[in-house]
């Protein structure tokens, strides 16, 4: 219970944000699962329980329906977003080890110009600039 009529209530109260789902904010966020709270391991198996939403179904709550129609829409939308965002990822990684691959044989290249620059004759994909000689 929160004491609502106090000052100290009144601010707590106003600092109480509450939400039917996932806040927007938080929807692009990787979410992350606490195992030590799984139901499984936290009840004992001979002990009855219930859910909120039953208990509200129960108590003449009528937006059961609509809020899980929502939910598997949010569920599906999530997939989709998580999967696009990891495709992103890795062709940013594909692009900045090539990038960096490039890079290190240019870099090869340069250090082993005079040992190497023979092989230009016979080779026409190599980093290293044609000799002159």
């Amino acid at each position: 219970m929160m004491p609502h009529k106090t000052n100290r209530g009144k601010k707590a109260m106003s600092l109480l944000h509450c939400y039917d789902g996932m806040p927007p904010r938080f929807m692009h966020i990787r979410k992350m699962r606490a195992v030590t709270a799984y139901r499984h391991l936290r009840l004992d198996a001979n002990r009855p329980f219930t859910r909120l939403g039953r208990l509200m179904i129960d108590f003449g709550w009528k937006h059961a329906k609509l809020i899980s129609v929502l939910e598997k829409k949010r569920k599906i939308k999530q997939k989709v977003e998580t999967k696009e965002r990891i495709e992103t990822f890795e062709r940013k990684i594909k692009k900045s080890i090539s990038k960096l691959k490039q890079q290190a044989i240019k870099n090869v290249a340069q250090a082993m110009k005079d040992k190497y620059s023979f092989l230009t004759k016979y080779e026409w994909n190599l980093p290293i600039e044609k000799s002159t000689a």
